[in-house]
């Protein structure tokens, strides 16, 4: 029972954190990091070595998984701008020009139709 006093007695009473100076355990600074970066280059290595012949197998056995892999490799959203510069207005006096050097004038006028009653 001692030994659960002695672990309350060294954390804040209200926020149960460790109180500064506890010698314990716990990772040393910089570990994860080390850990990190080793198994990035393993993995690497790996990759460098069997990547291709990983991706193929998979495909080959199990399209459902390397599918899920692919898409957990994209964005989930992407903006898109289509926007290049072209504006209506521009397009319709292009093509007007384009009618006016060519002599293919549209007629002025709607030819008239005769309306044709149904009811």
């Amino acid at each position: 029972m001692s030994n659960i006093d002695a672990v309350e007695i060294e954390r804040d009473q209200r926020t149960g954190r460790f109180l500064t100076g506890n010698s314990g355990g716990g990772r040393k600074p910089g570990a994860r990091a080390k850990f990190s970066e080793r198994f990035v280059a393993d993995l690497a290595k790996l990759w460098d070595e069997q990547g291709e012949d990983i991706l193929l197998r998979l495909a080959r056995d199990d399209p459902a998984a390397l599918l899920k892999v692919l898409a957990s490799l994209m964005p989930k959203t992407i903006d898109l701008n289509a926007n290049v510069g072209i504006d209506a207005r521009n397009v319709l006096d292009a093509f007007r020009s384009a009618v006016g050097l060519l002599g293919n004038e549209p007629p002025k006028v709607l030819p008239k139709v005769k309306v044709i009653d149904v009811a």
